[in-house]
Parts: structure tokens; sequence; C-alpha cells
């Protein structure tokens, strides 16, 4: 709400970017003004132990709200906001992240893709991840709260109206992103 610049972009407070992140997300919105949101895609994982991995998102290049690439399966986890850069006057005045206790950002890149946004996903390393054991990321959720997230999408696609393949591609990743979650 109180953003005033042209870009917008989250880094969680325990993570870090490279120092010419943002200097390179710029350079790509500027190269693909057709995009409203550049992904700086690969996080390199720090865990207390020590530990590393790459999650690449694939493919690189311009993807519009129906492209099928976008919310498809686990190799295209699109849906996170830390290491994307949004141009703040394609976000709608009305679209805020969700009030749900995990996968707050995933609704919120839904939401602007139902939309209309496009998103550029590039091929850099620049945002550095650190996962905490016990954090979000391992978090179960009661039915309750799974039903206020699966809700949440709901409204979303009542106020944007994506087509119906869009909506069904989004429901399906959020099920499956859900799916272990779930405290029985």
């Amino acid at each position: 709400d109180n953003a005033t610049g042209d870009w917008i972009g989250f880094v969680d407070s325990d993570d870090w970017i490279e120092r010419n992140a943002l200097q390179f997300a710029v350079s790509e919105a500027k190269a693909h003004p057709e995009a409203g949101r550049i992904v700086v895609p690969d996080y390199h994982e720090y865990p207390e132990r020590g530990w590393s991995w790459t999650h690449l998102i694939t493919p690189i290049g311009l993807h519009g709200p129906e492209s099928p690439h976008m919310f498809s399966g686990p190799d295209c986890d699109t849906g996170h906001a830390t290491g994307c850069l949004y141009l703040l006057d394609r976000i709608p005045c009305e679209l805020q992240f969700p009030d749900v206790r995990i996968f707050e950002d995933m609704i919120f890149n839904m939401g602007l893709m139902f939309a209309g946004m496009s998103t550029y996903i590039t091929n850099k390393h620049l945002y550095r991840y650190v996962r905490h054991d016990g954090s979000l990321l391992s978090a179960t959720l009661t039915e309750e709260e799974a039903q206020h997230t699966w809700d949440e999408l709901a409204a979303l696609a009542k106020r944007y109206n994506p087509k119906p393949e869009v909506y069904e591609r989004c429901l399906r990743f959020l099920n499956n992103a859900l799916a272990n979650r779930i405290s029985k």
C-alpha cells in the first residue's frame, strides 16, 4: 500500500540477493516491457546444516497468463514472490496478499495471472534462500486453514474470471502444494 516507486520486490528477512540482482531485474524489466513480473528463478539454499541445492524454474522467457508452463508442476514453481520484481502500476490496486498461513505469495501471483499479468523468467542465480528446520515450508495446516486457502483462490477466480483451463491448472497446483500439509 505504501510503495511509491516503479517496481517492488521481496526478499525474506533471513535471505539475501547478490549485489547486482536488482540492477539485473530492472534491466530485464526494461528489456521486456510486456512483462509485469520479472522472476530471478534460481534459489541456492543454505540450510542450517550446510546443505545446498539449486531449484530451477523452467523454461526461461516470457509467459502470458495462458502459458501452459505457469503453475504447471513442481519443476515450474512460479508461485514465490521472493526473487521477483513487479511493475507496481501493473498490480491491480485491489489485489493484496491474502491472509492465509502459507502460500500467500502463490495465491497473489495466481491472482496477477488471472488479472492478465505476464511473467518473464530469467536465468540468473541471484537469490540466496536460507531454509531453517521448523520453518513455514514444513508447516502443516488444519482443514479449515486449507479450506480458507482454496476459498481465496476461488474468490480471485470469481473477481478476474480467468479461462477455465487456467483456473483448473492453478487449482491442481494448489491442491498438490496443500496435499501433504493438511493435518489429519
